[in-house]
């Protein structure tokens, strides 16, 4: 989908659908450090096996790095994003977003600082 960022400083609702999943598993991102310096750590658990796509937005909504875009079994997966676009240029310090999208309609955003 698209996403309209109007003002940066807002917090930006995020609406989650679960289909098919259990309360006690979640597609919930895990992101740390943010503020992030050098490079993330992205956490993130699928319950079953489903096409997953994560990628890296701009304060703008724009993708501009694709870190997984494959299908995953259900399970607790770690990836790293080392603050890069997806022409290995460093990205500027400022507002991102990670997105984490499936085919069965699950989705999560979370906002994070990239700092010099």
């Amino acid at each position: 989908g698209r996403f309209n960022f109007v003002d940066n400083t807002a917090e930006i609702p995020v609406y989650i659908k679960k289909n098919n999943i259990s309360p006690n598993n979640s597609l919930l991102l895990n992101i740390y450090p943010n503020p992030i310096k050098q490079y993330a750590t992205i956490e993130f658990t699928l319950p079953s096996t489903m096409r997953v796509k994560i990628s890296i937005l701009n304060a703008t909504g724009q993708e501009i790095k694709t870190l997984l875009d494959d299908t995953r079994a259900g399970g607790n997966y770690s990836l790293k994003w080392n603050i890069r676009n997806d022409f290995e240029a460093r990205v500027k310090p400022g507002i991102y977003f990670c997105k984490l999208v499936t085919d069965n309609g699950g989705m999560d955003l979370q906002k994070l600082m990239v700092i010099k």
